[in-house]
């Protein structure tokens, strides 16, 4: 009887943040999009099963097809349910993982004796590295130089757009690089802030480490003020200040690879294109994306942008959002707007000048039918 369910998938063609699909897991190959135009097979042969994160949660299946590909089974019932009882094609693959789990919990039993009985001290310095575990992180990123950011931005904004309608011209690409240039005129930042259009009806916008900012069309066409568009951009551009991806890359790459960075060892940060790979299946934790959207607030103030606009977007999301888990790595979006809202009420107003935008012109020139909830395909995006 074959396993069906549905996981979290990135891959060549799909969204940066992935795209939830179904799949069937038959006896000889796992079927994403099954019994659809969409249907892609891959044979067990060419899969691996792989753990991932600090804590070894993570449960995937990995392969490569024109580039990488990765299923996440993020649903624990579903997972347990593969675990327990593969197809016969996967049986080797859960074996070697199993066994490499049960290496590890050993291992470390052993460790933790060990330390136990020898002394205390060790301990404490682990429980100790365990809490701090942020702060290490953040020192670790601090050691990473602007310059290999850079490379490593431009190799992700080359996979992440790969096969997308990037527009070289015309009203959208003019208004995203003014309301952009305003945002940046004045940050007191090392990036250069670089902005992209993506014709894709998704309302959804990213950031690449470095400055690469993308923007969907989709995104445009839904938002009813340039305002509404620069606090979306505001937040994407705090995103690349704070270094949200850099600290989420190293975070995937281990505690060993964490101390090395942050005692200067540059080699866990080999390999720019691989870890390019990796920026695509990370997401913002919930801390990242409300340090994202207060920051951004502030620097909305500092451009003299009206900052409701920021408000009037999430709360737009807010009521098109259904199904979405409270468990979500994103805040809800009228979390969002209520959060923002009282940030605005303290901070008391501020001088605001207009955006040097002709929303109205922008706006006329959408083709027929690309207004906000017009195509059943539409739905708000995960704005990263």
């Amino acid at each position: 009887m074959n396993l069906t369910g549905r996981g979290l998938c990135f891959g060549t063609g799909l969204v940066p943040q992935g795209e939830r699909v179904e799949f069937d897991l038959a006896e000889d190959r796992l079927r994403l999009w099954p019994d659809t135009q969409r249907e892609h097979s891959v044979p067990y042969v060419a899969i691996r099963v792989e753990p991932g994160g600090f804590e070894r949660r993570q449960f995937q299946l990995t392969w490569s097809d024109n580039g990488p590909w990765a299923l996440v089974l993020d649903d624990d019932a579903l997972a347990r349910r593969v675990r327990n009882a593969p197809p016969p094609g996967l049986q080797v693959e859960i074996e070697r993982l199993d066994a490499q789990l049960r290496r590890g919990r050993v291992a470390s039993g052993v460790g933790w004796a060990l330390i136990g009985t020898i002394v205390l001290a060790p301990l404490f310095f682990l429980a100790l590295l365990w809490w701090q575990a942020d702060r290490i992180v953040g020192a670790a990123v601090d050691r990473i130089p602007i310059a290999w950011e850079e490379q490593l931005g431009e190799s992700a904004f080359a996979q992440l757009t790969a096969g997308a309608s990037l527009l070289s011209e015309g009203a959208a690409v003019d208004a995203v690089n003014a309301i952009g240039g305003r945002l940046t005129a004045e940050i007191d930042s090392p990036y250069r802030f670089q902005w992209h259009v993506i014709d894709d009806p998704q309302i959804n916008a990213f950031a690449v480490p470095a400055g690469h900012v993308v923007v969907f069309t989709g995104l445009l066409n839904a938002a009813d003020t340039p305002e509404e568009v620069a606090g979306v951009l505001a937040h994407e551009v705090q995103h690349v200040v704070l270094r949200h991806s850099l600290q989420g890359l190293v975070r995937s790459l281990g505690w060993s690879a964490t101390i090395k960075i942050l005692f200067g060892s540059s080699g866990p940060l080999s390999g720019v294109g691989q870890l390019a790979d990796r920026l695509g299946s990370l997401t913002f934790s919930r801390e990242q994306e409300t340090a994202a959207d207060l920051q951004g607030l502030k620097l909305l103030r500092r451009a003299k942008i009206d900052p409701q606009g920021m408000v009037t977007f999430f709360e737009k999301l807010a009521r098109e959002e259904s199904g979405m888990t409270l468990l979500s790595t994103h805040p809800m979006s009228a979390d969002r707007a209520e959060r923002l809202r009282a940030e605005i009420a303290q901070a008391g107003s501020w001088p605001t000048e207009p955006l040097p935008v002709a929303w109205s012109e922008l706006r006329a020139a959408r083709p027929a039918g690309d207004s906000p909830g017009d195509s059943p395909g539409d739905s708000p995006g995960d704005l990263r």
